[in-house]
């Protein structure tokens, strides 16, 4: 039996690196997640889902690739191996917020379809509610950024 599904149906979550299916949604942010807590590590997203070694920063050799899955066990330990262990707890808190978002974008997408709002959006570090064109919004950064300001624009 064939899945027929339309775009429509197709659960799918948006944020500037593009739109995505929810599990690959989950997989860029958790890349995205690591590059924008860790810039100086030498590893950088790839391919929406991966994490390349770049530079000898990493614990990695340079082109090594590996799976930005903080919920893959195995996966999860290969990255941390870059990382401290409360760094790593800090990654995985930021993977589950954008894993979070994407549930939510997909749970007010027909709410939002007649509206003339801004949708549910995720911005690489927290997640924005939907907003009102013209009107500006607030909310504390995130507890897993170090050094995070209590409220941010």
């Amino acid at each position: 039996m064939l899945n027929q599904e339309t775009s429509d149906e197709i659960e799918t979550c948006s944020w500037k690196q593009g739109t995505f299916h929810e599990k690959d949604f989950y997989l860029n942010a958790c890349a995205w997640c690591y590059l924008y807590l860790f810039p100086v590590n030498g590893l950088f997203p790839q391919y929406g889902q991966y994490l390349i070694s770049v530079s000898n920063n990493s614990r990695f050799s340079q082109g090594t690739l590996l799976l930005a899955d903080a919920q893959n066990v195995t996966a999860r330990e290969k990255v941390c191996r870059s990382l401290s262990g409360d760094e790593c707890e800090l990654w995985g808190y930021c993977c589950d917020a954008g894993r979070e978002c994407c549930k939510r974008q997909i749970s007010a997408k027909s709410d939002v379809k007649n509206m003339t709002s801004c949708g549910i959006t995720w911005d690489g570090y927290s997640c924005w509610n939907v907003g009102t064109p013209g009107e500006r919004s607030y909310q504390s950064c995130p507890s897993y950024l170090q050094f995070s300001m209590p409220t941010r624009e």
